[in-house]
């Protein structure tokens, strides 16, 4: 039960430190952008990003929770193949929202969020004429070596704390003490016992936007636009227009 409860842990963790080294590789990136900066400014962004941080990490561990549950019952050479397919997912999608989310704020002024995506699929054609051929290189480039980063850490974790797992004799007992875990994550994920839920706003600390932008988390900016989208439809037809133009 032990090993379990720790390792959930160290994959939360893991999540977090992830995004929280996501800011200051953002600030170095756009360095020209932060000419005033302070030393105390990183820190300040960090520690208010954290929020939101917090939350989506919530919602990337429910999955290997459940898989932990799993593990109760058994340790099949299956679930280890799902398990580790679900971080190569996992670190192939956080490698490309922060890839494109620096690639496109020079041009967009703001976080990564579900425009770009509407616009691609409304007119891929213009979307793709529109970049650099070895912009989209230097892009994928970044996007390769930043997943192997991600699933090499994530796999070095999952290996060690595989190798001691063992099928426990009170698995009911372990399984709803891992669902209670589980079931905690959606603390961080709301954002506390507020009436509001968690949004990126939360960040905001400052008067200038270019250090509330830097304490967004991407991800989370992306996966709330798309959940706030109620028409997609319409949103194509709205480019549709702008393309006339």
């Amino acid at each position: 039960m032990k090993e379990r409860l720790i390792g959930l842990i160290k994959i939360y963790v893991i999540f977090v430190c992830i995004f929280i080294l996501q800011k200051p590789l953002f600030i170095l990136y756009y360095s020209a952008l932060y000419p005033n900066m302070s030393w105390t400014d990183p820190f300040l962004i960090i520690w208010h990003g954290l929020p939101l941080d917090f939350s989506l990490a919530g919602y990337l561990t429910i999955i290997p929770g459940l898989f932990f549950i799993l593990s109760a019952w058994t340790l099949s050479k299956s679930l280890l193949r799902i398990w580790n397919g679900y971080f190569l997912l996992i670190s192939v999608l956080l490698s490309i929202i922060f890839v494109v989310d620096i690639g496109l704020y020079e041009y967009r002024g703001g976080r990564l969020d579900a425009t770009p995506l509407f616009y691609f699929f409304s007119s891929p054609k213009d979307a793709l004429t529109s970049v650099n051929v070895w912009q989209v290189l230097g892009g994928v480039f970044v996007i390769v070596i930043y997943t192997l980063l991600l699933y090499a850490t994530f796999l070095w974790v999952h290996k060690n704390t595989w190798k001691r797992l063992r099928l426990p004799y009170h698995r009911l007992s372990v399984s709803g003490l891992i669902l209670l875990v589980i079931g905690l994550l959606f603390i961080p994920i709301r954002g506390g016992f507020t009436v509001s839920t968690m949004n990126t706003g939360k960040v905001y600390f400052s008067s200038d936007p270019r250090m509330n932008h830097a304490a967004i988390n991407p991800a989370f900016s992306l996966m709330e636009s798309l959940a706030k989208q109620k028409d997609f439809g319409s949103q194509e037809k709205l480019y549709d227009d702008i393309d006339k133009r």
